[in-house]
């Protein structure tokens, strides 16, 4: 009854309500444009997110390698490390953030600082949860409806068909899913809500979390980073304001807990401190109402504020606040006529620009140590544009982003003031060649911040130990790119560098319009007379509708512009990347969905590809070399490019003598609306797409099916992957709706053509087999991969409902909608068989076939076959294979801590080899603390009877074993310190009966909880030796340089190890004293591989 109340009451007042909307320059079609989308492989539905989410949501929409002729490069620099706990620090280059309109992330052009993580979403239509602008209807608040895509006839006609006649009315936000990329701690992945409100993870990996989002519905309140701020103006009445930066917003997401299958938490946002928001510029007049934009105020990004082991100690992150404007450039222009009258639409050259409040890391702590983080405005770099007084374009482009100066200028999105806390800002009109102007706080209005360094302490004192600073180009007349790294020890004690070296010719200036279909670089340029640019406009796409393509069409000589040439590591050697513009032998095409090969042989499109990667010591001589080939059979000859397009933007849509028809719409028991027909005779609409990184529909513009990797003098490796062009195109959608819109000859256009199909972008990209050759083409191995194929694997999906509004709508009011049903697949494509075949004499064949838990996402069995047809098998049972008989393991479950094996069996041809059970217990601690800790481990080996292989009695507080008796029955004592993060103590032949005895637990515990256990060492452990009750025991004790490693380790004779490191803490000797003199036991030396 709720439902049908719901569709009556629109029906009564929907009409008139949708009438405003369009008529309103705050309403508009999606959340973030004022003007329809077109698709074709990219969106302009998108709400840019900041260069350091972007930066890092490239590598889960784009994968490096050889699939996306994308080269790793990847500089480790530092790994956080405490029991299971760890956070990788390392800086990585995609090539695909090389694009004349991408602004760089926070080290630099082309690199991402992989250290921590985020999930950044990407907003379909209206955001999921929280609010966005609210609709007029005054009816019932959207979200107490129940999700439109649980019904059972969810994708029928009739129920698309009531959707395209009343809008988006009877859609919740969640009907189309927002996607939430996620890349933390090496994992990347997306997930969608689905239509039970779960959600579904989308990872080709198999990562699997259980995922809580937490909503604020009261209300979130804050203060963003204050604007950069102009001189204080309070002399003159107009600008005597009080600044409140303070924003309370709607309900919303406020965090994120992912726990992984091992338990650990990982934890996103909570504050206004560690989300990043993005909202949209307006060109209206600033006296328009502006009540409800603080709901255009979105969030975009939650970065990574928390890791916690089950066990209670955790990892922490702290984040500083920025506030700075980016733009795009686009063009979107109307051309039609209704009967006897002409309208235009024209933003022939616009600006639509973003304010985004953005974080930036600060700090890191965890339990033995913390990072600090150096940061400062990246403000030697090419900006937008030449922001100085004296430049023509600053009072268009530069100054009035936040004031009221062009209230006429109906081709620029850049108005801010609209918003409540941009509005009170000291940041208003800026009088141009006003002597006392501060153009360089005006300038960073533009402008996030970089990383200058990174400091590591230990907790024994508040000196670092290693301290890794950042060089970057200092020209405001290139972009910002990384320059040199250096990586210095303890009081500047060694040194590291790692340099790096850019082709010369810099990317064209933001905004030039210089880009192709995928923002590369290209030759193309948009200049139009300053007098009368609409009309000669108006001349150039009538005459040629292809103006935009061909302005588009991709550069084979601007591809390598600022891409990355020389790698030289701190021996001196290097390695040197060459590239070659993408190729393609194939399109893929959509409605159908097929491939076509050229007709014309292989194409040049947009961007770089790696070509060669050489490896030299720093005497120049040549160590090793890969050269890619992305040609079929290369081999033998071939020479098509593997290469298929996956998608080219469309332009423009053309019609001529069209009509929309309103046939009657039954509804229940008899509600119809009445047939009416409306038309326009005329109607061309071009545009230009902006690029932002994470708005492609389809990955990378360019993947390749096979790839010929030679190593000269070595031989070759041949990759072939999973494609379009292989059988894994896309699939037709379930259901398509357009309203009734015929053409001169009476016949429907089929305008759902322009909306994506169901994508298999989960499986494609996946390697199909490897074969080795040497360096005469004679096959060496071969190795090939069958992943999940089983057809009930599609079931595993998330729904969607996507409403479009068409882009003949902008023609009146001819309320032209459509709407498709989809899926977004989100099941685990595993490796199902590897088959492995060494070309000896006679062939040598190995199969594996793998079976996964498809819950869990965990592999059950693996059966090995070799070429005699005998086989291995083993089996693994995991807590949740074992709950219902264990409260531990039920306990465990719950807990999300399913990846722990408990029974792994092996079975030759069906007989039993071994077996090895391991067990846990929730009551092992010496403080009485619930905590899950391995107990005891039993193996079996053939028929022999089953036996204790070790067994541990007692942990600590923080989770470290105290007491390990082996399957001699001989009992080994261990202390822990430094925060409990080494052993210190090593008891053997003593019971932790006897050890409590000697020391009490309370002891026990404050020596493993101290930062530096060096006052207890005096009697508390020294003591342990020469203590009677003691006498049958074995001891080793140990002291350590915290963060670096053993500094001493004295055995049961009392002889004494030194260990010495170099400055940036690697192991240099170890050594003994004999009396005065020193006797070195061991001595090391570095050198990096391959040099």
């Amino acid at each position: 009854m709720k439902r049908r109340y719901i569709i009556i009451y629109i029906l009564l007042y929907g009409i008139s309500t949708i009438e405003a909307q369009q008529s309103s320059d705050i309403q508009i079609s999606s959340l973030w444009n004022s003007l329809p989308s077109m698709a074709y492989g990219s969106t302009k539905d998108f709400l840019p997110v900041s260069p350091n989410a972007a930066s890092l949501g490239i590598f889960g929409q784009i994968p490096v390698g050889n699939y996306t002729g994308t080269a790793e490069i990847n500089i480790p620099l530092y790994e956080i490390k405490y029991k299971e706990l760890s956070v990788p620090i390392s800086i990585n280059y995609h090539a695909s953030g090389v694009k004349p309109d991408l602004f760089p992330g926070p080290v630099g052009l082309g690199w991402s600082l992989q250290c921590g993580g985020v999930i950044t979403r990407v907003i379909k239509g209206a955001p999921d949860y929280g609010a966005g602008p609210e609709d007029e209807s005054n009816g019932e608040h959207l979200a107490e409806r129940p999700d439109p895509r649980g019904n059972n006839d969810w994708s029928s006609d009739r129920t698309l068909k009531e959707y395209v006649y009343y809008h988006d009315y009877l859609l919740e936000g969640t009907s189309d899913p927002d996607e939430f990329y996620f890349n933390f701690n090496g994992h990347v992945g997306r997930f969608y809500i689905d239509h039970t409100d779960t959600f579904r993870i989308q990872s080709d990996k198999g990562e699997t979390f259980q995922i809580t989002q937490i909503i604020q519905n009261s209300g979130f309140t804050g203060k963003f980073q204050v604007l950069s701020q102009t001189i204080n103006r309070s002399y003159d009445s107009d600008y005597d304001i009080i600044y409140n930066n303070e924003v309370r917003l709607t309900s919303m997401i406020r965090n994120f807990q992912l726990i992984d299958s091992k338990g650990i938490k990982y934890t996103f946002g909570g504050s206004i401190n560690s989300i990043e928001f993005s909202r949209q510029g307006f060109r209206e007049s600033p006296d328009i109402d502006t009540g409800n934009l603080i709901k255009y105020i979105q969030p975009t990004t939650w970065h990574l504020v928390s890791i916690e082991s089950p066990n209670g100690y955790k990892i922490d992150f702290s984040y500083g606040q920025e506030t700075y404007i980016t733009q795009v450039r686009f063009t979107d222009y109307v051309m039609k006529s209704k009967y006897n009258f002409n309208w235009n639409v024209n933003t022939i050259d616009g600006l639509k620009a973003t304010l985004i409040n953005g974080c930036y890391l600060k700090e890191i702590t965890f339990p033995s140590g913390k990072i600090k983080f150096e940061n400062s405005i990246a403000s030697e770099q090419l900006i937008y544009e030449d922001y100085s007084p004296f430049h023509p374009m600053s009072s268009i482009q530069g100054f009035n982003f936040l004031d009221s100066y062009q209230t006429n200028n109906y081709n620029h999105y850049n108005r801010f003031n609209a918003y409540p806390d941009v509005r009170l800002a000291n940041t208003k009109k800026i009088i141009e060649g006003t002597s006392d102007t501060n153009w360089e706080i005006v300038r960073n209005r533009f402008l996030p911040h970089k990383i200058d360094a990174f400091e590591i302490y230990n907790n024994t004192d508040d000196q670092w130990i290693k301290k890794i600073h950042f060089s970057y180009t200092t020209s405001r007349m290139q972009r910002m790119k990384l320059t040199e790294i250096k990586v210095r020890g303890k009081e500047y004690n060694g040194l590291q560098t790692y340099s790096f070296r850019y082709n010369p010719l810099y990317t064209d200036f933001y905004l030039g319009q210089s880009t192709d279909h995928y923002g590369f670089q290209n030759s193309g340029s948009f200049n139009l007379p300053i007098d009368n640019p609409s009309g000669i406009f108006v001349q150039t796409i009538q005459n040629n509708p292809n103006f935009f393509y061909e302005m588009k069409t991709p550069s084979t000589v601007h591809y390598m512009n600022d891409m990355l040439e020389k790698v030289i590591y701190p021996t001196k050697g290097y390695t040197t990347l060459e590239y070659e513009p993408h190729e393609y032998g194939s399109e893929y095409k959509i409605w159908p969905f097929k491939v076509e090969a050229n007709t014309n042989g292989n194409k040049y499109t947009g961007g770089p590809r790696i070509k060669k990667l050489s490896n030299f010591d720093s005497n120049g001589i040549k160590l090793t070399e890969k050269i890619y080939h992305y040609k079929k059979n290369y081999l033998t000859g071939g020479s098509t490019s593997s290469g298929v397009l996956a998608y080219t933007p469309k332009y423009h849509e053309k019609y001529e003598n069209i009509e929309i028809v309103q046939k009657y719409l039954h509804i229940g028991s008899g509600e119809e609306r009445i047939a009416n027909k409306r038309g326009i005779n005329y109607f061309l609409r071009c545009t230009s797409n902006p690029i932002y990184p994470l708005m492609s529909t389809r990955g990378n513009h360019v993947t390749y099916s096979e790839v010929t990797v030679e190593e000269p003098g070595n031989g070759y490796t041949v990759y072939k992957y999973k494609n379009y062009d292989n059988g894994y195109e896309d699939k037709e959608l379930i259901n398509y709706i357009s309203r009734d819109l015929v053409d001169s000859r009476g016949i429907n256009i089929p305008l759902w053509k322009d909306d994506e199909g169901i994508s298999m972008k989960l499986e494609r990209g996946q390697l199909l087999s490897e074969e080795i050759f040497d360096s005469n083409k004679r096959p060496k191995s071969k190795t090939e991969y069958i992943y999940n194929d089983d057809p009930d694997r599609f079931n595993q999906n998330v729904r969607y409902l996507k409403l479009s509004r068409n882009s003949i709508d902008l023609a009146e009011s001819l309320r032209s909608y459509r709407i498709v049903a989809g899926l977004h697949y989100t099941y685990f494509p595993y490796l199902k068989k590897k088959k492995e075949t060494a070309y000896l004499n006679k062939p040598v064949v190995k199969t594996q076939e793998f079976t996964y838990d498809n819950n869990y996402r965990l592999i059950k069995s693996v059966n090995t076959t070799d070429s005699n047809g005998e086989s291995i098998k083993s089996e693994i049972l995991y807590p949740h294979n074992l709950a219902q008989s264990n409260t531990v393991y039920e306990m465990m479950r719950i807990l999300n801590m399913f990846n722990y094996p408990i029974q792994q069996t092996y079975f030759r041809t069906n007989e039993l080899i071994s077996k090895t059970n391991y067990s846990f217990s929730d009551n092992l601690s010496n403080d009485n603390k619930i905590m899950l800790l391995p107990y005891q481990k039993k193996a079996q080996y053939l028929n022999t009877p089953e036996y204790i292989e070790s067994t541990i009695t007692k942990y600590d507080a923080l989770g470290n074993p105290l007491n390990i008796i082996s399957k001699d029955n001989n009992s080994t004592c261990i202390l822990w310190g430094y925060n409990g993060q080494y052993p210190i103590v090593e008891i053997k032949n003593v019971s932790y009966d006897q050890l409590k005895s000697v020391i009490s637990e309370s002891v026990i515990n404050s020596i493993s909880a101290e930062n530096d256990p060096y006052m207890w060492y005096s009697y508390d452990i020294n003591g342990l030796r020469t203590d009677a009750r003691l006498k049958d025991a074995l001891i080793n004790t140990y002291t350590y340089e915290p963060l670096i490693g053993v500094k001493t380790m004295t055995d049961p004779r009392g002889i004494i190890t030194y260990y010495d490191y170099d400055g940036l803490g690697r192991l240099k000797e170890t050594y003994i004293k004999e009396g005065s003199k020193k006797k070195t036991v061991q001595s090391y030396e570095y050198h990096y591989q391959n040099q």
